[in-house]
C-alpha cells in the first residue's frame, strides 16, 4: 500500500534543482505476520486495525524521515530500524558538507544511528 500525503514542513524553497517536491510517500507492508511501515507519514486508520493483528515494525530509510514514527512506535509499540546517516548529514534533512559521521549522529533526532532494532526513537 503506497500512502502520500503533503510533508507538513515542505516550503517552495524546498523545490529547488536538487529539491523535492510537496507530495512524499510512505508505504505499507502487510505480509499475513507483519506490517512494515516504512518512512511513516500520517497513516489512515486502517494501518492501526491491520497493526492490531500484526507484529507491526517501522523501517526508516534515512535518519530524518523519522516523519510520524516516534507516534507509531508510542501507539503500536513497534520496533524501528534506520541505518546510520549518510557522512555529511546534519540529521537536519539537508546534507551539511564537512560534518563528520560521528557528530551527526550525535544530533540526530532518529531512532537509532545502526540498523539494530530499538523500542522507541532516541532524542
Amino acid at each position: 500500500m503506497v500512502l502520500a500525503a503533503s510533508h507538513p514542513e515542505w516550503t517552495p524553497a524546498n523545490r529547488g534543482p536538487e529539491g523535492w517536491g510537496p507530495e512524499v510517500s510512505s508505504y505499507a507492508i502487510d505480509d499475513g505476520e507483519r506490517l512494515l511501515l516504512i518512512d511513516p507519514l500520517a497513516p489512515p486508520s486502517e494501518i492501526d486495525e491491520l497493526a492490531a493483528s500484526r507484529d507491526p515494525v517501522v523501517v526508516l530509510t534515512c535518519p530524518w524521515h523519522e516523519r510520524d514514527a516516534r507516534s507509531l512506535v508510542e501507539r503500536l509499540g513497534a520496533p524501528v530500524f534506520v541505518p546510520p546517516p549518510d557522512e555529511g548529514n546534519d540529521g537536519s534533512g539537508s546534507r551539511a558538507a564537512g560534518r563528520s559521521s560521528s557528530a551527526t549522529r550525535s544530533s540526530t533526532s532518529a531512532a537509532v544511528s545502526s540498523s539494530q532494532p530499538t523500542g522507541a526513537p532516541r532524542a
